[in-house]
């Protein structure tokens, strides 16, 4: 999936709550914090892994419906030229306005679709989100976790001690829960 502008200001925002939140719990004494690898935890869940492969496979058949209308004013085309010697000059403006017409249709419904597939793609990725945002919470109340902060892979944090690091067992966690077995 391509990484959006909205995307990336939504990670920063989120960077940005997360500071806000360390902020208000750090005065709290025995503070018990962790971090996560958003990336990791993100592509790695089997969640996103089935939205991924349901997207391109709506994405396979929009492309194929396409190369179907395209292939459809291909032949339209190749008849009209074959049938050209023999049509009066009336005849041809029909079939030309025709063409035009199958044309614009095929255009129009091109652009509708790359519309729909952006739309598509932006709501898939906030469900999963949203999944992994309620499985992170949970994740946290369970293993009593004060607080829990995202990393990028653009260095949002510089170091965390590895005992800190709850990236894979969140995502066991998220996984199984996903997948039923919790």
């Amino acid at each position: 999936m391509k990484i959006t502008l909205q995307n990336v200001l939504t990670g920063v925002l989120l960077v940005g709550m997360t500071f806000l939140f360390y902020l208000q719990f750090a005065e709290k004494e025995n503070l018990k914090t962790g971090f996560v690898r958003s990336q990791e935890l993100v592509y790695q869940f089997d969640g996103m892994i089935d939205a991924m492969e349901k997207f391109e496979q709506e994405q396979n058949e929009w492309t194929q419906n396409i190369e179907t209308l395209k292939n459809d004013y291909q032949t339209s085309v190749d008849n009209y030229n074959n049938s050209r010697p023999n049509l009066s000059e009336e005849e041809m403006m029909q079939q030309e306005n025709l063409l035009q017409h199958q044309y614009n249709n095929v255009a129009k419904y091109a652009q509708e679709m790359e519309i729909t597939l952006i739309e598509r793609e932006t709501e898939i990725l906030e469900g999963v989100l949203n999944q992994v945002n309620a499985f992170s919470e949970s994740f946290a109340t369970e293993n009593e976790l004060d607080l829990l902060i995202t990393t990028a892979e653009s260095g949002t944090i510089l170091y965390g001690d590895p005992g800190l690091d709850y990236t894979d067992e969140l995502l066991e966690s998220i996984n199984n829960q996903y997948n039923g077995i919790e």
